[in-house]
């Protein structure tokens, strides 16, 4: 049901001011911090030096898929600094 509680009367998701980028920089340390949690985990875990290090890659590849998906959702046009 939450997903629905931004929607208004046309079906279009509505922005919440009270939203901004503070909630998606709070959800990308949440991520991040469970990608550290998961990588210490397959560490203590696993005991195959190979597959050790083959799935804390594939850890690493979704923290930076995560980061590189913030960055395009928090500068969707690709300028950080635009000139005038």
């Amino acid at each position: 049901m939450r997903r629905f509680a931004d929607m208004n009367a046309t079906g279009v998701r509505s922005r919440n001011p009270e939203r901004g980028e503070g909630s998606q920089v709070n959800r990308m340390i949440v991520a991040l911090a469970a990608y550290i949690v998961l990588a210490l985990l397959v560490w203590a875990t696993i005991s195959d030096q190979r597959i050790r290090l083959v799935t804390l890659a594939i850890v690493a590849m979704f923290a930076v898929k995560t980061w590189v998906h913030r960055k395009d959702v928090m500068h969707p046009d690709g300028d950080e600094d635009v000139q005038s």
